[in-house]
């Protein structure tokens, strides 16, 4: 009887013994809800290489068609983790109580690296910003991030949001079929379907947002329930730091293009956004290295917000670093 005890007790240790491993056991699904654009690169990086998995996490994209619907998911704990543009409409659902926890960066405008671009019809007679007064517009909602973008770029051309019709039609879809049948004159859309619509013979690129714009875009945000899970929360950015870090060395600054990396780096992309891998090359989007947000950036877009009437005083903080600062730490 002492025997089989313990030959148990052995058979026990070693089954212990190989359940260690260095990878963490993937635990409950964690939800992110993206959009398949360019931007979205070190997130679907980190799910083919296997980033989060190797922190235990298990994480399910949850697609949507336009940015305002996945803030509102993400602050009302429908998801997990947001990941997309800044809007109006997420700075006033902070002043509402019901706010998101930005926490990282996941796409900027910066010269050379444009994520956005402005497009028109290709046989139309607009070829600068200046020859859209008095036309229209095309964008997702009221107070999205393509309205603070035009907005933007037509304060530095000497106009203001009154010199042009801004038609909210919902969906990144609708805004394209819109510029495409001639009912809508222009539209800034993201990388790559700018590119896209460019090769495809129908629209033409008039300017890049990041040549005239260098701004914080968009971000990686936590739904107020996984914020306080803090354990899994720094784990993710932990997985998300090393993404960003991959898509960086080996695809947004690789100098051989033919690299074996570089090539499985525009595949993923591609795969995720159903775009030729030639787009991709050509509309990369400048993302930190690290995944550090530029702070500084979120002040400027509400109060650019504020002096139009899209977002009401009292915005409560909102951007939290700890959570990318003791990543970057465990990282280091």
């Amino acid at each position: 009887m002492k025997k089989i005890i313990f030959l148990l007790c052995a058979v026990l240790l070693l089954l212990t013994a190989g359940c260690g491993t260095t990878q963490k056991e993937p635990k409950e699904t964690l939800s992110v809800g993206l959009l398949p654009l360019t931007s979205s690169a070190p997130l679907f990086i980190g799910l083919e290489k296997g980033f989060f998995k190797e922190e235990g996490l298990d994480v399910e994209p949850v697609w949507f068609g336009a940015a305002q619907p996945i803030t509102v998911a993400a602050a009302s704990n429908t998801i997990d983790v947001g990941a997309t543009g800044l809007t109006a409409s997420l700075y006033n659902m902070a002043a509402a109580g019901r706010p998101v926890i930005i926490t990282a960066d996941k796409g900027r405008e910066v010269p050379g690296y444009s994520s956005s671009v402005l497009i028109v019809r290709s046989d139309s007679p607009f070829y600068r910003l200046s020859d859209l007064k008095g036309r229209s517009f095309a964008m997702t909602t009221a107070g999205s991030s393509f309205e603070y973008m035009m907005g933007r770029m037509m304060n530095r051309e000497g106009m203001t949001p009154e010199d042009i019709r801004f038609l909210p039609l919902r969906s990144l879809g609708s805004v394209m079929a819109a510029v495409k049948t001639g009912k809508a004159d222009s539209a800034v859309v993201n990388e790559p379907n700018g590119t896209k619509a460019q090769r495809a013979g129908w629209a033409r690129i008039i300017a890049s947002v990041g040549d005239s714009l260098p701004y914080q875009t968009s971000a990686v945000f936590y739904s107020p329930a996984f914020a306080q899970d803090h354990d899994r929360a720094v784990r993710f950015m932990k997985a998300y730091i090393r993404s960003c870090r991959w898509y960086y060395d080996h695809v947004l600054t690789a100098a051989d293009r033919k690299s074996p990396d570089y090539l499985e780096g525009i595949a993923i992309i591609a795969r995720y956004t159903k775009a030729p891998p030639a787009d991709i090359m050509n509309g990369l989007p400048w993302i930190d290295r690290d995944g550090r947000l530029m702070e500084e950036d979120i002040p400027s877009q509400i109060q650019w917000y504020q002096k139009e009437h899209l977002v009401t005083d009292n915005i409560p903080q909102i951007v939290n670093m700890s959570y990318w600062q003791e990543a970057e730490r465990d990282l280091s």
